[in-house]
């Protein structure tokens, strides 16, 4: 018999007619090009197909010589990144993803339950995140001109990945932006080494080159102001939307809101305070029209009418950054007042379950009454009190110790101390806001009653000490700072 084309052979077998195959085979054929796969095999008769499974595989020899010749780089660009997932957790660790475009997702780590089954061959999940989080880069030209971009496949108009577990690479490129960015990522995978490999850490390393002529300045950055990184998200638009949140969505008492918008878990009742998750202050929408009608969007949009006090602490923390501190302590507030001791256990803070996790954010409103930052590598620490700053004293904890920091402003003088009361402390620069009346005329540095050498300067409001020589201080020891 005549071979027969795979269309033709292909749509007898199935018992579809040719024209209704070719529309579907067409879309086959798209994929097997798009996915870049050499065809294994053929062509075929009809009669390799009496016993459904062909005797004759009929393998190609360019493909057959392909299974033995070296291999080369496989890697992934534009739609071929949209199912990646390279793991990037330690082992038993629980799940952390590496995507495409360097974004992660996945992040079953929260003690959730994640299905999965062979549904997952014909549905790939594709790639959420419960976290915000991300990175990305400002440049500014020589003639001043600054743009910022997303490290993420809607920031650059070519990505590319390669993974060669336990490392993935991203590319980087866009004809439009003068930079070109690689990230490395991995986890502590270290062969025979169990305990190193299964810790819950994943590293992500940035190179920044500049192909071209031409100075440029660049700023990398991720959303950790924490760290001492400068900001990349413009100061005034976030100052204002977090403004918003503040009219919006924070009520001194929840039942008005709760009696006219039902749906959702309640962790404020009426006569409570606290800020909600969403608001409808525009009045051409309402909460009927956000939740859709049908499917599991309409059970979602429960959570809008919902407080929840993880989400409440991280805004309360970021509020007090950027300088509103009634705002955000006013939230923080809220939340301990409906976790008094007479109502509920003040070490209990409930979502979804007992003693959930994202209450853990609170700590990140203390670090910013503090103003603290911290950079082990760099040997970098500073603060800024956002309270009493003219009497001020708290703890903080750094990579290898922790201990108390304290200052006192009189007339045109301030007194700071860093004391460790454990472990070690290794500095190389300082920073400490700095009162506009104070002079810095005679500023000094003292260590262990011995004066230290270093450089005192006055930016933005603050002063940055830098140490001649790096300072290693341990346990009893503290560094006294004069700026007078």
């Amino acid at each position: 018999m005549k071979p027969s084309s795979s269309s033709q052979l292909f749509a007898a077998a199935l018992g579809v007619n040719r024209r209704d195959f070719l529309k579907s085979s067409a879309l086959v054929a798209a994929g097997l090009s798009f996915s870049r796969l050499p065809s294994m095999a053929g062509p075929f008769t009809r009669e390799d197909f009496d016993k459904l499974v062909p005797a004759d595989k009929k393998l190609r020899p360019e493909w057959v010589k392909s299974l033995t010749s070296q291999g080369e780089r496989t890697t992934y660009r534009g739609a071929e990144l949209k199912w990646i997932g390279m793991p990037v957790g330690g082992f038993t660790c629980g799940q952390l993803y590496l995507g495409g475009d360097g974004r992660l997702w996945h992040w079953d780590i929260f003690h959730r339950h994640m299905g999965t089954g062979d549904g997952h061959y014909s549905q790939p999940p594709s790639p959420s995140s419960p976290l915000q989080h991300g990175f990305a880069v400002q440049v500014t030209t020589g003639g001043g001109k600054s743009r910022m971009h997303l490290l993420d496949e809607t920031g650059w108009n070519d990505v590319s990945f390669t993974g060669e577990y336990p490392v993935g690479y991203v590319e980087y490129r866009d004809s439009e932006i003068p930079i070109t960015i690689g990230l490395e990522a991995f986890s502590p995978f270290t062969p025979l080494q169990t305990d190193d490999s299964s810790l819950p850490a994943t590293i992500l390393e940035f190179t920044v080159r500049n192909p071209r002529n031409g100075e440029l300045q660049v700023k990398l950055g991720g959303w950790a102001c924490k760290v001492g990184l400068e900001r990349i998200l413009p100061e005034h638009e976030t100052r204002r939307a977090l403004q918003s949140l503040w009219h919006y969505n924070f009520s001194p008492d929840l039942g008005p809101y709760r009696a006219a918008n039902k749906p959702g878990r309640r962790y404020a009742m009426a006569g409570e305070a606290g800020l909600l998750m969403c608001t409808f202050p525009r009045t051409d929408w309402d909460y009927n029209k956000a939740k859709g009608q049908g499917g599991s969007s309409e059970g979602v949009a429960g959570y809008f009418n919902e407080c929840m006090n993880g989400f409440e602490h991280q805004v309360a923390g970021h509020m007090i950054w950027k300088g509103l501190v009634t705002e955000g302590l006013a939230i923080e507030h809220s939340v301990r007042d409906r976790y008094h001791g007479s109502k509920r256990n003040p070490w209990n803070e409930v979502e979804y379950g007992d003693h959930y996790a994202r209450s853990m954010a609170s700590y990140g409103a203390f670090l910013a009454a503090c103003g603290f930052e911290y950079h082990g590598p760099k040997g970098h620490i500073a603060f800024a009190p956002r309270l009493t700053p003219d009497n001020f004293r708290a703890p903080f904890t750094a990579a290898e110790g922790w201990g108390t920091f304290s200052q006192k402003i009189e007339g045109q003088s301030m007194e700071a101390e860093i004391s460790l009361k454990h472990g070690q402390l290794r500095l190389s620069r300082i920073a400490l806001a700095l009162p506009p009346g104070i002079p810095l005329t005679t500023p000094g540095l003292a260590w262990n009653g011995n004066t230290v050498s270093a450089s005192f300067h006055r930016n933005n409001g603050r002063v940055a000490i830098g140490l001649k020589e790096a300072l290693q201080i341990t346990a009893g020891q503290t560094l006294k700072i004069s700026l007078n």
